[in-house]
């Protein structure tokens, strides 16, 4: 095991405000605790991908953090490739691989949660930004979020404007 101190960081985007908080939390602890963190913003490019995994395979990080919004299978095989790295991923839906540690969100039970608050107080028309829905968790949530419970004597119209 790498004791550089290291930690390396594959995002898709720090500009992103959900991104952003989960990086700048990430940050502030390593530095709590001595460590420093390299951060890669891949912007779901193959290339930039790979570059930052090479990049951060050679300063030896001693752990890697791996948020982005889409794992085609190329990126899976570069993660694997490098599963010498201590790895978790996180914003990954279901997991794909027995190769890293997940965190794991649960937006279907948010986008229920949030349905049924709004019902309760009386909304009528509800709407949802669920994000790309070809990604589980953006399809997920906008499955579950004006379903409700059934109890409610509401039921959904899907129409989907823009999805994107």
């Amino acid at each position: 095991m790498n004791h550089t101190k290291t930690l390396g960081l594959l995002a898709t985007s720090s500009e992103a405000p959900y991104f952003a908080e989960i990086i700048e939390a990430v940050e502030n602890h390593c530095f709590d605790k001595g460590y420093t963190l390299i951060l890669g913003n891949a912007h779901n490019d193959l290339q930039k991908q790979r570059a930052y995994l090479s990049m951060m395979a050679q300063k030896r990080v001693d752990g890697l953090l791996v948020m982005c919004s889409e794992y085609p299978d190329d990126l899976l095989q570069m993660l694997e490739e490098n599963r010498n790295i201590p790895m978790v991923v996180m914003d990954w839906g279901e997991s794909r691989a027995d190769f890293t540690d997940t965190v794991l969100d649960n937006a279907f039970q948010g986008g229920y949660l949030a349905g049924r608050y709004l019902i309760e107080r009386g909304h009528r028309d509800i709407g949802a930004i669920p994000g790309q829905m070809e990604r589980n968790t953006g399809w997920r949530t906008s499955c579950r979020f004006p379903e409700g419970d059934g109890r409610s004597g509401y039921s959904a119209t899907r129409r989907v404007d823009c999805a994107g």
